[in-house]
């Protein structure tokens, strides 16, 4: 199965250093020409399904990827949707002392625990694998699940997330997974190929599992 990765365009929030997390976000004019100059490069890529988080910023940016696969699934899901920043969601990270240093302790931030983000990417993985083993999916999400899709599929730990680079909007990273037929996880670390309209990201390769549920569009 081939897995392509990207984080949604730049928002008016990003812009302006706002936590986002769970709030829906609106692309900026650069979001919005990011989003088109992705979808041009993925307008040639054989797509199986579409996998978007159900946030707007996501959304957006899915909407005009899908101009040139009008007849691919989509699946828009909360469960790709950023991590939970809780009481800093829709704060600046300026006024915010210390935010360095804090961001990463749920501890102090009440925010979403990495491990959480973890295992529900690890069962996100191993869900969509199940349903399109030889296939090629499209997942459009955010940049600390991305992350955590990353480590799970590059066979790293819930520890390994905050040490991953932050995902530019709009990169593109591309995975190969094996699915065995006798149900055993191949991990595959071969690089398959890397590729983005302006910055290039990581390509790695990992396993799978069940049935994907989502809203389906």
């Amino acid at each position: 199965m081939k897995i392509i990765l990207i984080r949604y365009g730049e928002t008016i929030e990003n812009k302006e250093g706002i936590i986002m997390g769970h709030l829906p976000g609106e692309l900026s004019e650069l979001g919005v020409q990011q989003a088109r100059d992705v979808a041009l490069r993925l307008k040639d890529e054989q797509i199986n399904h579409i996998f978007s988080s159900d946030l707007a910023r996501a959304l957006d940016t899915t909407k005009e990827i899908a101009k040139y696969h009008l007849n691919i699934p989509i699946t828009f899901t909360k469960n790709i949707r950023e991590r939970d920043w809780n009481k800093f969601q829709g704060l600046k990270k300026k006024d915010i002392p210390d935010w360095e240093k804090i961001k990463f302790n749920p501890e102090l931030n009440g925010a979403e625990p990495l491990k959480v983000l973890y295992e529900i990417a690890k069962l996100f993985i191993d869900n969509i694998g199940t349903q399109y083993p030889t296939g090629n999916v499209l997942i459009v999400a955010h940049d600390m699940i991305n992350r955590a899709l990353i480590s799970v599929m590059s066979g790293k730990s819930w520890e390994d997330i905050e040490k991953i680079s932050k995902i530019p909007h709009t990169t593109i990273n591309v995975f190969n997974i094996n699915i065995q037929n006798d149900k055993k996880n191949n991990i595959n670390k071969e690089i398959q190929e890397n590729f983005s309209p302006a910055k290039s990201g990581c390509a790695y390769a990992q396993k799978t599992k069940q049935d994907f549920a989502g809203n389906k569009a």
